[in-house]
């Protein structure tokens, strides 16, 4: 069975437009599993044209709140465990603090649809966010390293489960 795990799509939260690389690497997907972080329903609806979605809470989810914070789930015989994996703020604040001031060099952070480049930290400084938010996005605006987006696919068979991160640029 092949599947495909999507996270932090933050759709239409911080991104204005889905992106379409999404549909064309999980094309072919029996199941997709988003882990967190979604946006908003449209997010959903849109996966669900290509495949059924099993979907769990992040913590900037909360315009879905009947999403659960965790699922397990069982697929081709084996139980899969889905979940978006906050982190407390004694570690969640650090590693962001460390990412910033490497300006991108040491970020902790794969496996996201969205990452913030300068493009995307400007347009969230026009929001005008909270203090914390808009120091964070005037260091992050001078990143050197910008993950790229991605997805993953898992491929669970008799012979076992294989992995692949897929790049969306």
């Amino acid at each position: 069975m092949r599947i495909g795990v999507v996270a932090d799509t933050h759709y239409p939260e911080f991104l204005d437009e889905f992106p379409e690389a999404v549909f064309e690497r999980l094309r072919g997907c029996e199941l997709i599993l988003h882990a967190g972080d979604v946006g908003g329903p449209e997010v959903l609806e849109k996966l669900r044209r290509l495949a059924p979605v099993e979907a769990v809470r992040g913590d900037h989810d909360e315009a879905l709140p009947d999403l659960p914070r965790e699922r397990i789930l069982e697929i081709e015989g084996r139980r899969v465990a889905l979940v978006h994996g906050n982190r407390s703020r004694l570690l969640e604040e650090p590693a962001t603090f460390i990412g910033t001031v490497s300006l991108g060099l040491l970020w902790p952070n794969p496996g996201a649809v969205y990452q913030t480049d300068r493009a995307a930290a400007l347009r969230r400084l026009g929001r005008r966010p909270n203090w914390f938010e808009w120091s964070w996005l005037q260091v992050i605006r001078h990143r050197r390293r910008v993950a790229v987006p991605t997805v993953g696919v898992l491929e669970i068979g008799p012979s076992g489960i294989r992995a692949e991160v897929l790049p969306l640029d």
